[in-house]
């Protein structure tokens, strides 16, 4: 409950910054941005929701992900300004920071016993996280 409300303090801070307008109106450009940096916080939230839901318990290492992966979101919005040159490169630090995180979490998941079609699923995310963060470290 607490992570859903530090990504709509995210949402909400990304708004903020898209209030920012020249002559009364919002640019293409930047409602095309601000869509975009929507999407990934969506995505990274459902990410880990998903885990969160399905395979989450009350462990050490479940809290302590979670607890990181909080700490990223607060960063990332309390590093969003209106110049979105500005924002770009610790935006997209924290997307893959985040993933990473979150594919660790699904790769330390798969020693636990799980059954067949939870090992699959788990790997399949592992992988998806993975290949997302590895992207934007490079990118």
């Amino acid at each position: 409950m607490f992570f859903d409300l530090i990504f709509v303090y995210a949402i909400q801070k990304i708004a903020h910054v898209i209030l920012t307008t020249q002559n009364g109106s919002i640019s293409a450009d930047l409602f095309f941005k601000y869509i975009v940096m929507s999407l990934f916080l969506w995505l990274m939230w459902s990410h880990q929701t998903f885990f969160t839901n399905r395979f989450g318990q009350v462990t050490f290492k479940d809290v302590s992900f979670m607890m990181f992966n909080m700490f990223i979101m607060v960063f990332l919005s309390n590093s969003l300004y209106p110049d979105f040159e500005k924002t770009f490169f610790p935006f997209f630090l924290c997307v893959a920071i985040m993933y990473l995180s979150i594919g660790l979490q699904y790769l330390l998941h798969i020693r636990t016993g799980l059954d067949y079609g939870d090992k699959r699923t788990c790997q399949a995310f592992a992988t998806v996280a993975f290949v997302i963060s590895f992207y934007h470290f490079y990118h």
